[in-house]
């Protein structure tokens, strides 16, 4: 009935058009690129002002607005995201945010607007990040175990040196770490 030629392009085709099919129909559970928010939500203003005062003592003017929304957020384990396109939104999950502290709000938005704001990621140093993937997370575990060194972009108290940590950082770490997590958040800052 049909030549082996023939059944190889009518394969070849069948390919092509199932690629284009699944490109254009969305896949359940994919979250849209971004919220789309439009202001910043009334429970985050408190938090973005002291943010901005913060940023003026250090000399910072930032020359557009962040939004910043509440709703909840299917992605991976995150509970805040700082999103860039033509403009920076932030999006925070409501199930942290109702459950938990005023001061893990306002370590958790400071993280968020330092992404936003600065452009800076999960670094505590000058070409230093925090390890995040699980091979970097064991690399390192094994570095401090077998030669003893001391854990990168921590203090000696296992607090992390930076309020960019990927993870939430602690009340204790927070108290005790205060002043310089509010002046390290503003260094390496590119003023969006």
């Amino acid at each position: 009935m049909f030549k082996n030629s023939d059944k190889l392009f009518i394969t070849g085709w069948l390919f092509i058009l199932l690629g284009i099919f699944l490109a254009l129909v969305p896949s359940p559970g994919i979250v849209k690129d971004h919220p789309d928010f439009h202001s910043i939500d009334t429970k985050a203003k408190p938090i973005y002002y002291k943010y901005i005062a913060l940023a003026k003592r250090n000399h910072l003017v930032f020359h557009h607005t962040a939004t910043i929304g509440f709703q909840p957020l299917h992605y991976g384990n995150a509970i805040g995201v700082c999103y860039y396109f033509a403009n920076r939104e932030i999006q925070v999950d409501t199930g942290y945010w109702d459950n938990h502290s005023d001061t893990q709000k306002e370590i958790l938005l400071f993280h968020e607007l330092t992404h936003c704001y600065c452009g800076r990621e999960h670094d505590w140093a000058k070409d230093k990040k925090y390890a995040e993937t699980y091979t970097e997370k064991k690399i390192e575990f094994f570095k401090v175990i077998l030669l003893g060194t001391k854990k990168p972009g921590y203090w000696l108290d296992g607090c992390p040196m930076s309020i960019m940590h990927p993870s939430i950082i602690s009340d204790e770490c927070y108290e005790t770490h205060h002043i310089r997590y509010l002046k390290e958040m503003f260094e390496r800052c590119e003023a969006y």
